[in-house]
C-alpha cells in the first residue's frame, strides 16, 4: 500500500468531510471561511493560526517540532510522517503561495496537498 494513503483516508474522515469550507477567504480574518463542525479541526487550524511563521520554515525544511504537533493534530501515523513530511516540502509553494497567505488558507492549502497525493 502506498505510505501516503492511510494518511490521505486520515485527513479526509477527520477534518475534511466533518468541514464546510467556503472558497471566499478574507485575508487577516482566521475564522471567516469556515463552518466550524470538529473539535479537531478547530484545533488544527488555531495551532495553524497560532504557529504559521515556525510551519513555513519546518515545511520549507521537511521536519521539525511544530511540523510533527502538526502531523499528530492531523493523526498521522508515526510510520507515515516521512512520507507526509516530504509531500509537505514537495508542495511548499502551494501551501504558501505567497508572503501574505492567510491561516486559513494554509490550513485549505494543507488538505488539499495532502488529499491529493
Amino acid at each position: 500500500m502506498e505510505p501516503l494513503l492511510n494518511y490521505k483516508a486520515s485527513v479526509l474522515f477527520t477534518f475534511f468531510i466533518p468541514l464546510l469550507i467556503v472558497s471566499s477567504v478574507h485575508a487577516g480574518n482566521f475564522e471567516k471561511g469556515f463552518v466550524e463542525r470538529s473539535s479537531s479541526s478547530y484545533s488544527l487550524k488555531k495551532f495553524i493560526f497560532e504557529n504559521i511563521d515556525n510551519l513555513s520554515k519546518e515545511i520549507a525544511l521537511g521536519q521539525g517540532e511544530t511540523l510533527n504537533i502538526l502531523a499528530e493534530l492531523m493523526e498521522i501515523p508515526l510510520e507515515e510522517r516521512g512520507a507526509f513530511f516530504q509531500n509537505l516540502r514537495a508542495h511548499y509553494d502551494t501551501i504558501f503561495p505567497s508572503k501574505d497567505v492567510t491561516p486559513a488558507e494554509v490550513f485549505n492549502n494543507i488538505i488539499a496537498v495532502t488529499l491529493a497525493k
